[in-house]
């Protein structure tokens, strides 16, 4: 089915103007934000690798995980870390005068959303390398939308508050990186969500699935395959995650005119999905320079490679380092 449907994408004609144009942002750039991505975080795992750490084994400016109490060992810091990375607790204390639980609620169900959406997106990619699991289709457009509707919620919130807490406090909290973050994220999302709820039928039924196709994709390359495009979207949901899986797996295979026809497609007949593509390309490359550089930090926490001390010691060491008696 699947071979049937790559063998008729094959067979379209795509203007070279827009072909051109295609393969610059699509297939050219795709390539360079992964090389960007990697090349970048490799470049800053290893300045911080090689970074002095300073007397007594500290990094300056951040505290040893040693002034926490029960923590003795590598593998207890990493556990405290990992506690820390998925609860958010330490956001339930004090912060510029009192204690947000809102706030707290916001970023958990925000990072807990964008792992969930993250999920569904990694069906794609199983399906391109031969490991697709099928998913009910209202499982995966209801939970999907869902997710993808509550982080994007979460982020306005979130937005709101900062910049309503820097205009409280007085205390600058917001710099251009932090709405780059934001603006990019939002667009992602934001076109993401619009995207996949117009590439379903309203209701999961077969009648239905051949009313979306015979209203979505009765002009253009696909007119005329209505069942083909019926049998299809009874698998995967839609015709959408099959244009996407095709093109990745052709960027994969170094396919470029099979991923440059499999966009043309998508520019047709689910354009919103070309947007959120191409600004999640643009965050590929944002991420080794900016904030999102966090993601790769956790093996690299100076806590984890610290001497585990007792509180007080440790906390006279570093106070003697700072104040230059050390």
């Amino acid at each position: 089915m699947v071979s049937e449907f790559v063998s008729l994408i094959q067979h379209i004609s795509v203007p070279s103007g827009v072909a051109a144009a295609l393969g610059v942002l699509y297939v050219g750039l795709a390539y360079f934000a992964v090389i960007v991505l990697v090349v970048g975080v490799l470049f800053k795992v290893i300045r911080w690798v090689v970074t002095p750490k300073g007397p007594g084994g500290l990094y300056w400016g951040l505290y040893r995980l040693t002034l926490y109490p029960n923590v003795h060992s590598f593998w207890k810091a990493a556990g405290w870390i990992l506690v820390r990375m998925f609860t958010f607790y330490t956001l339930l204390k004090e912060n510029f005068g009192y204690v947000s639980a809102g706030f707290w609620l916001g970023l958990i169900l925000f990072h807990y959303s964008i792992w969930a959406t993250l999920l569904f997106h990694g069906n794609t990619i199983a399906y391109a390398i031969g490991m697709y699991v099928h998913v009910p289709e209202y499982i995966k457009y209801w939970l999907g939308i869902g997710a993808g509707a509550l982080a994007f919620i979460c982020l306005i919130f979130l937005a709101i508050r900062r910049a309503y807490v820097q205009a409280k406090t007085k205390v600058k909290i917001n710099y251009f990186d932090d709405w780059l973050l934001i603006f990019l994220l939002l667009i992602i999302m934001g076109f993401g969500l619009a995207a996949k709820i117009t590439a379903y039928p309203t209701e999961f039924t077969k009648s239905a699935i051949e009313a979306y196709v015979l209203t979505h994709y009765s002009t253009g390359p696909l007119a005329g395959h209505t069942q083909l495009l019926v049998n299809l979207m009874e698998e995967y949901g839609s015709i959408m995650f099959v244009l996407v899986g095709i093109w990745f797996k052709a960027l994969m295979t170094f396919n470029i005119p099979l991923a440059i026809k499999a966009m043309y497609l998508l520019s047709i007949y689910h354009p919103l999905e070309l947007v959120h593509i191409f600004f999640a390309e643009m965050f590929l490359i944002y991420i080794p320079w900016g904030k999102m550089i966090h993601m790769f930090m956790m093996p690299f926490n100076p806590a984890l490679y610290g001497k585990f001390e007792p509180k007080d010691p440790a906390l006279s060491l570093a106070i003697d380092i700072v104040e230059g008696r050390r």
